[in-house]
């Protein structure tokens, strides 16, 4: 099975903590960078803060890693 390399640069970044915070929300294009446009409750779900995360508010939980296949949608480090 190859398995492909995934440079710091490329790689997913996660808010640490984000999934305590009690909030939800709106899936991101990563093409684009702009929330998909769907049936999300406007009450329950809210644009990422970019601008938080950009500025340094949050620690960034981000690495390198190789990618060795797909599982349906998940990806298997």
């Amino acid at each position: 099975m190859p398995v492909d390399p995934v440079s710091l640069n490329n790689s997913l970044r996660l808010v640490s903590g984000s999934h305590r915070w009690g909030r939800w929300f709106i899936p991101r294009k990563f093409a684009t960078e702009n929330d998909y446009i769907s049936d999300f409750p406007i009450d329950l779900y809210e644009s990422v803060p970019v601008k938080d995360i950009d500025s340094g508010k949050y620690h960034i939980l981000q690495w390198a890693m190789q990618v060795r296949g797909f599982v349906g949608n998940l990806i298997q480090p």
